[in-house]
């Protein structure tokens, strides 16, 4: 082994502020829980993230950390497997990271996953985004990010707040550390693919809209990017922020209060603020012209990317994940729905969210929230393909087919997850897969994490357990659909016109 470093012995690895000691498993060093900022608690509480301080000898990296503060029940959790082993907390500015070979001369690509979850819920810690599999598969070093999410991480109060999209700079500083760190692990940083999913994938369009954010990354990997997520105005931003100290009972409350408050009085409010907002985004990233001057999605279309390498994709059935299990919604008709006395979507919301006029009357109205939901990850895609076609930038663009083992979801958000990093067994048994051994799925795992890791490597994700894959044209529009088997398919993905201006 390379460095000295047999693997009967603890892995070891030097960062700007210390030495980590991992683990060996499956002939990958394992390092859990690295800060990359000091614990944002007492004064760091809704503060830019600050390096962590230096330590003495080699600090054990080898359990789980924190997760970001969180609701630890929702819908969500009936779906996705949720082991949040180190619990949650504030303390969770931290990574981890695998890697094959933990010597700076071996310059490895790097792979960092950035978590969905709505800005709301998720960890780059969970065991299902385990880089183990990635690394020794594809011989890349791979590394997953915590950050700061909803009020502690979104929070916009610029009279008593001074800092504003705090989990995005949490992120800007993961991506910073990499480029000054990954080569202790064995990591190439100027060959850096960012990959994320759902607000992951949103998060990746807004570092890159960020000021200097480009520059952090090679490669990138946009999974179901949620076009109609919204980019946060000022106006919008302020009318959540309100809404969640109202629901925390604190109106007027100011900085050293909120400093003073328990983690946990965030999560109720939060939950509150749910209850009366219960359509569209609570918390996510804000125009606040200093860390983002740009809408992230409109710098996208407007080539905020263009530096980079870009491959792109959505699931086939993207909205049915957000109305499992609503038997209020499976069971009406769109036209039941449309008379009920206080319609909403998918609780007390008007039916304006909607247009329900070109649905039909028999239509469960599950399907026609899913259909409406889930078609903007399409569209974002679609929009976002075709803007890169224009300006002659390539990008592969990918749809993921493959059903899901309830029947209920099929092909939904998320669906990809369990084939991307190959760790089928950590979701055995929930809805997204319900037979982690069938042959189907484990060679198709084996497709998927190829193509992601052939692009982090050449810019190309296509292989030899592929069709031909390629780049996505006005004339030809190709995407690879993903299933068993995989399939080349020429798509019209949107009937939108983009702009040719694509004013810088």
């Amino acid at each position: 082994m390379v460095n000295d470093q047999a693997q009967g012995a603890r892995p070891l690895a030097d960062t700007a502020v210390g030495r980590v000691a991992g683990t060996w498993k499956n002939g990958i060093a394992t390092f859990l829980a690295i800060p990359y900022a000091s614990p944002p608690v007492g004064d760091l509480r809704f503060a830019a993230p600050r390096l962590p301080e230096p330590w003495e000898g080699a600090r054990p990296a080898d359990m789980p950390g924190q997760a970001p503060l969180q609701e630890l029940s929702g819908r969500a959790d009936t779906i996705l497997p949720k082991q949040l082993i180190g619990g949650i907390g504030e303390d969770a500015l931290t990574l981890n990271v695998w890697t094959p070979s933990p010597d700076r001369y071996s310059k490895l690509p790097v792979m960092v996953w950035i978590h969905g979850g709505g800005y709301q819920i998720g960890a780059g810690s969970v065991p299902v985004y385990s880089g183990n599999t990635m690394s020794r598969r594809g011989n890349v070093v791979t590394v997953t990010v915590n950050y700061r999410l909803g009020s502690l991480g979104y929070l916009y109060l610029p009279q008593e707040i001074p800092q504003a999209n705090l989990g995005l700079q949490d992120q800007l500083a993961a991506l910073r550390w990499v480029q000054a760190n990954i080569e202790s692990f064995g990591g190439d940083p100027g060959n850096v693919t960012v990959f994320g999913q759902s607000a992951g994938a949103h998060s990746i369009v807004s570092v890159a809209a960020a000021e200097g954010g480009a520059q952090l990354f090679r490669r990138a990997i946009l999974q179901s990017l949620p076009i109609l997520l919204g980019d946060f105005t000022v106006e919008i931003a302020l009318e959540r922020s309100r809404l969640f100290l109202d629901c925390l009972g604190m109106p007027d409350a100011g900085l050293a209060e909120l400093r003073a408050l328990p983690a946990q009085k965030f999560l109720g409010a939060q939950q509150a603020m749910a209850q009366r907002e219960p359509v569209g985004q609570l918390f996510a990233p804000v125009v606040d012209g200093r860390i983002l001057r740009r809408e992230p999605i409109t710098a996208m279309l407007a080539g905020s990317l263009d530096h980079a390498q870009v491959m792109a994709g959505f699931t086939r059935d993207e909205g049915l994940f957000f109305v499992h299990g609503r038997d209020d919604l499976w069971n009406v008709t769109r036209q039941q729905f449309a008379n009920r006395p206080r319609p909403g979507t998918p609780s007390t919301a008007g039916p304006d969210l909607f247009d329900l006029s070109d649905r039909p009357d028999d239509a469960p109205m599950a399907l026609v929230v899913a259909d409406v939901v889930g078609g903007q990850f399409g569209t974002g895609v679609a929009r976002f393909a075709e803007a890169r076609a224009l300006a002659g930038r390539p990008i592969h663009v990918f749809e993921f087919r493959r059903r899901a083992g309830d029947e209920q979801l099929g092909a939904c958000h998320c669906a990809e997850l369990p084939f991307v990093f190959n760790n089928l067994a950590a979701f055995d048994g929930s809805p997204l897969l319900t037979d982690a051994t069938d042959p189907h799925n484990i060679d198709l795992a084996m497709a998927v994490q190829d193509s992601w890791l052939a692009f982090a490597k050449t810019g190309d994700p296509g292989h030899a357990g592929l069709p031909d894959w390629p780049a996505f044209e006005l004339d030809g529009r190709a995407v690879l659909g993903f299933d068993s088997p995989a399939e080349l398919r020429m798509h019209q993905l949107t009937t939108e016109t983009v702009p040719k201006d694509r004013n810088r």
